[in-house]
């Protein structure tokens, strides 16, 4: 078996509001740009019939609370509220 691993680049679509582009990963700046999608490498997976799937993201990672030293941890507001 193998595992392709591209993040949210294959495929990638990005949602602003109403609209959505093809897009990979989301570049913060004022210029607001986002980086390309691998849309090649999913048509050529696609070609060959392997399998294409894509994992929810923006899902927040799975922490046991109860395994943290929070005492230990330094606050990190954010710098732009």
């Amino acid at each position: 078996s193998v595992v392709i691993t591209t993040g949210t680049f294959l495929r990638g679509v990005v949602h602003v509001g109403q609209e959505s582009r093809p897009a990979g990963r989301y570049i913060r700046s004022e210029a607001r740009e986002v980086e390309p999608p691998a849309s090649a490498l999913a048509q050529s997976l696609a070609s060959l019939r392997l399998p294409l799937a894509r994992l929810k993201t923006g899902t927040p990672p799975r922490l046991d609370g109860r395994t943290i030293e929070w005492d230990r941890l330094e606050p990190q507001p954010n710098p732009r509220p």
